[in-house]
């Protein structure tokens, strides 16, 4: 909450601004200037943690051969299993992080995060069995699952309403940027010297970049930039409000929360296609070589970081020109995302040539990029302070099952099926059908949900509980 207990001003720790004496004190166009640095660097750390996540795409046929497996054990563990540890045991503790987001200082908390991700990351260069490999992704995933929830509480606190599409699509777009990093990385490197090398590459900047936020990042205080946009008419001058068990049920009352969770699963399907499979995909069944695969997949998260600033600009105009209508956006490039991919699954052998791969694999990134930054704002914008963290790892969690469980279950279906093709584009088309449709229903609930929040806000009231204190 806002109180006198070593936050200072705007922000916790420090010495104080007279600029943020007060929590709605300071003037509208201080208010970007004084957060660059600390946005700045979450950003930065927020790419190389992410640049983790795709590492092994590039290269699985030749960690499987590392280890002796089959092309049948290769798509089951490395791209089943270790996927499943990665994603389906981060979500979890994402929502341990995201509740504890809403009640303690988010940044130790953060720091904890990234280290918990990083060190296994370098330990990955000493990895000689399957088991030490799966553990080590393990605990990347809760750091990489864990993460978001912080972030964006973090950002919650520091922008209002009218520019949180922004914030959310530049945090959207660095991870982006990471993704392709780490990919590009690791297709570049690994083939000639192995694929362990590019997990050193990545996380030792990465750790050292995390000791400088903990050494230099100042937190902002929690419902800042509500009361701020609230104004000097406002009676409330500090929010105290913490979460509880009976708000953290209360999330589940507010009907665009319950769509944007039912749409995680089935929306990160194609997702879970993409980063698994397509790399060796493309390199093994349509005969490309591992650098021209990775290369498309670099240009495909070009795309999504396209998509991603688009998504930011156009969808925060959207937003203030009548909120509900970012549904409309969302679920339509959702839909629209779908064909690109399909496109790419379906390359005959020989393949085009690469340029026109790489014009596909860009459009198809532009419209699968949109929606991220989107989808996270409006979350920011329908819950009250003390509950977004928790909300945020919710979404995180729905996230994390379809990125885990679809590799998974295609794992199982290209077993079942004889073949990669069917399963990939059955989970691309299906997936990503049922989650614009969701998406497209949001119109009815987003206007509603944010008018009855900032309601809540402007009352004192806090967050609904539900059953529990």
């Amino acid at each position: 909450g806002l109180q006198d207990d070593g936050e200072v001003g705007g922000r916790s720790g420090g010495e104080r601004d007279p600029l943020l004496q007060h929590a709605r004190e300071p003037a509208a166009d201080k208010e970007e200037e004084y957060f660059t640095y600390d946005v700045l660097l979450l950003c930065i750390i927020t790419a190389l943690l992410f640049a983790d996540q795709n590492l092994m795409a590039p290269n699985l046929t030749q960690i499987a051969r590392d280890f002796g497996f089959s092309d049948e054990d290769r798509d089951r563990k490395l791209g089943g299993e270790i996927a499943l540890g990665f994603f389906v045991l981060g979500g979890p503790v994402a929502l341990t992080i995201g509740y504890l987001a809403d009640m303690m200082p988010r940044k130790m908390l953060f720091v904890t995060v990234v280290f918990l991700g990083e060190i296994p990351c370098l330990a990955t260069i000493f990895v000689t069995e399957y088991w030490q490999l799966f553990v080590l992704r393990a605990l990347t995933g809760i750091a990489i699952g864990g993460a978001p929830p912080l972030i964006f509480s973090l950002l919650g606190d520091m922008y209002g309403i009218k520019s949180r599409t922004h914030l959310s699509a530049s945090i959207m777009a660095v991870a982006a940027i990471g993704v392709s990093m780490g990919q590009l990385v690791s297709g570049l490197v690994g083939p000639t010297y192995g694929w362990r090398l590019p997990f050193l590459i990545i996380a030792i900047p990465a750790t050292l970049l995390n000791v400088l936020f903990w050494l230099t990042f100042v937190e902002p205080k929690r419902g800042y930039a509500d009361l701020k946009q609230m104004g000097p008419q406002s009676e409330i001058t500090d929010y105290t409000e913490k979460i509880s068990w009976g708000k953290a049920v209360g999330i589940f009352t507010v009907p665009t929360n319950i769509i944007i969770f039912l749409q995680g699963v089935p929306g990160c399907l194609p997702w879970a296609v993409t980063i698994t499979f397509l790399n060796d995909y493309l390199a093994q069944e349509k005969q490309m070589t591992v650098e021209h695969s990775t290369v498309v997949l670099t240009c495909y998260n070009l795309g999504i970081l396209g998509g991603v600033i688009f998504g930011g600009v156009v969808g925060q105009l959207i937003y203030n020109f009548k909120a509900s209508l970012i549904a409309i956006l969302m679920g339509v490039t959702t839909f629209l995302g779908i064909f690109p991919l399909l496109w790419l699954i379906y390359l005959p052998v020989p393949t085009p040539p690469l340029l026109e791969i790489i014009a596909v694999a860009l459009i198809g990134g532009l419209f699968t990029g949109v929606t991220g930054p989107c989808i996270r704002a409006v979350l920011l914008n329908v819950n009250m302070p003390e509950t977004r963290g928790s909300a945020q790892a919710l979404l995180t969690l729905t996230d994390d099952l379809g990125k885990g469980l679809g590799p998974l279950f295609m794992a199982l279906m290209i077993i079942g099926l004889h073949g990669r093709l069917v399963a990939m584009s059955m989970a691309v088309f299906f997936g990503w059908l049922l989650c614009s449709i969701l998406l497209c229903t949001l119109v009815f609930t987003i206007d509603g949900d944010q008018d009855n929040a900032l309601h809540r806000l402007e009352s004192g009231k806090g967050a609904r509980k539900i059953c529990l204190p």
